[in-house]
């Protein structure tokens, strides 16, 4: 039921991802936030000091924030034309991808920066429509720049902007230097401000190397949860293939952008977890949400797609309500 629904070409189910991230994400409204185990991005710590000591402030923007990314996630796979055909599928796998990969609580600076990185794609996939390249180049590089000030690993994400363009666009070397410098203007008004406050000087580094590993997730839920994924991932696969094949030439080079965006990400979750022995969800969700949405694709079996749905629904709940 719950596939069918968002496989459909109604804007109208979007409504539903508020209902459903509450639902899931719940627990995080009471759960404390647990104290920083070394050094933050300035932005991020602009944003804890704002929350102050409200016991529910962060768990009500996380749950704004899962909402958001989740819309987001969805429209820009539609205008992308990723997954070929307008439908909302990857709008239902995030929450639940989100849910049952975290093993903390889901606000974070991973989160918070999120939607920005998505914009900033959104931004640099737009490359492919006619109109002002350089500004949307520009749009990118500063949008990844602001979620890097969020979270530091999300700057090299500028090498998915830089994937993209390669794809898109014919050698131009402006259009690689431009949102390098966009990015580099944010990290430098950051280094300014910082300057002006005297807290400098300012090691961005210390944020990922000045903090001890982070206890990782384990046991049946995390096993079982890991198995469907790389179920659904090679469900997807022939699925993603055929779609390849029979796109025009934009559609597939947006698409193999898609993947050069998720290959990145890749390389962001295995160096989270040899650094800290910790991935923040987020980071597998927003790809595996896109891909496996292809798992969902054929006709035939429906039922085995509603059967995949509910158990990733059920390993949600478990991992945050259990």
């Amino acid at each position: 039921m719950l596939t069918q629904l968002f496989k459909s070409n109604r804007p109208a189910v979007l409504l539903l991802a508020p209902l459903l991230v509450l639902g899931l994400f719940l627990p995080d409204l009471w759960t404390p936030l647990p104290a920083p185990r070394g050094p933050v991005m300035p932005l991020y710590g602009w944003l804890l000091s704002v929350l102050g000591t409200a016991p529910m402030a962060p768990g009500i923007l996380a749950l704004l924030l899962i909402t958001s990314t989740t819309v987001q996630i969805s429209l820009l796979a539609d205008r992308a034309e990723i997954l070929g055909r307008t439908l909302h599928l990857p709008a239902l796998l995030f929450p639940l991808l989100l849910a049952a990969l975290s093993t903390q609580v889901a606000f974070g600076p991973a989160l918070v920066g999120m939607p920005l990185v998505l914009a900033a794609m959104r931004s640099a996939w737009s490359v492919a429509n006619p109109g002002s390249v350089l500004g949307n180049l520009f749009n990118a590089g500063f949008l990844m720049g602001l979620a890097a000030a969020f979270h530091l690993p999300y700057a090299f994400l500028l090498v998915a902007i830089w994937i993209a363009i390669s794809l898109i666009r014919p050698f131009q070397w402006r259009e690689y230097v431009v949102p390098t410098l966009a990015m580099a203007t944010v990290f430098y008004l950051t280094w300014a401000t910082l300057k002006l406050q005297g807290v400098t000087p300012w090691y961005p580094l210390h944020t990922l190397l000045g903090a001890p590993p982070e206890p990782g997730g384990g046991g049946s839920q995390r096993i079982l949860t890991l198995l469907l994924v790389g179920i659904l991932f090679l469900a997807a696969l022939p699925h993603y293939l055929s779609t390849f094949q029979r796109g025009i030439m934009r559609q597939k080079n947006l698409r193999a952008s898609f993947m050069g965006f998720a290959a990145v990400m890749a390389v962001l979750i295995g160096a989270a977890y040899l650094m800290r022995g910790h991935v923040p969800g987020e980071l597998p969700a927003v790809p595996l949400s896109v891909f496996c949405s292809f798992a969902f694709m054929g006709t035939r079996r429906a039922w085995l797609g509603e059967v995949a749905v509910l158990a990733l629904l059920l390993l949600a709940i478990w991992a945050k309500w259990g």
